[in-house]
């Protein structure tokens, strides 16, 4: 075996930097696919089981993190339309007819509206009906089949809908849109 290892080298020796860059990029993929999976389990605690809390996973990380994720932060606020809000504060979100509405946060401090939907007797949390909802009277959309359907199809990318479920579902956000576009209706 060291005699073909050897015969192999003869081979490699005019290549042997690309050869090593080769070895340093395999390990350096390999280190960030180890990270890969920290994150995913992060992410799962954090969105699923609430068991995680990522300003305190950040404080606790490298510091040159800090900059990058302040940064994002801002990106997002921006691409919300928001001034950039600290991930303390609590900003009290306008109460939606129907159901009951706070913000939900993400990690970079920004608030999404939640709405809190009765379907079928369960009380269920919808992300974004009111930015969804202001965003379809901006753009001069009615209340006809084929805008209410682009509005559930739009609602089904941020909120997970069951198959089975799709008919109550749709009938809630219908419900909803209704009461928004009567409360926003000028006098």
């Amino acid at each position: 075996m060291k005699d073909f290892l050897r015969q192999l080298w003869g081979f490699v020796r005019p290549y042997r930097g690309r050869f090593f860059l080769g070895l340093l990029c395999g390990i350096g993929y390999g280190l960030v696919n180890g990270i890969l999976l920290f994150t995913v389990r992060m992410v799962v605690q954090l969105v699923f089981s609430h068991k995680t809390d990522l300003h305190t996973q950040l404080e606790k990380a490298p510091h040159w993190i800090h900059p990058v994720s302040e940064r994002l932060a801002a990106l997002v606020d921006q691409a919300l339309g928001k001034q950039a809000a600290t991930a303390g504060s609590s900003e009290a979100a306008p109460h939606e007819p129907g159901g009951e509405q706070r913000e939900a946060t993400c990690s970079c401090g920004s608030g999404v509206p939640v709405t809190k939907v009765s379907i079928h007797g369960q009380t269920l949390e919808l992300v974004a009906l009111p930015l969804i909802f202001r965003q379809f009277r901006e753009k001069g959309r009615g209340q006809d089949e084929g805008a209410l359907q682009e509005l559930f199809e739009t609602m089904k990318i941020y909120n997970a809908v069951p198959p089975e479920a799709e008919e109550s579902y749709r009938e809630a956000v219908l419900r909803e849109y209704v009461a928004f576009c009567e409360k926003e209706r000028p006098a």
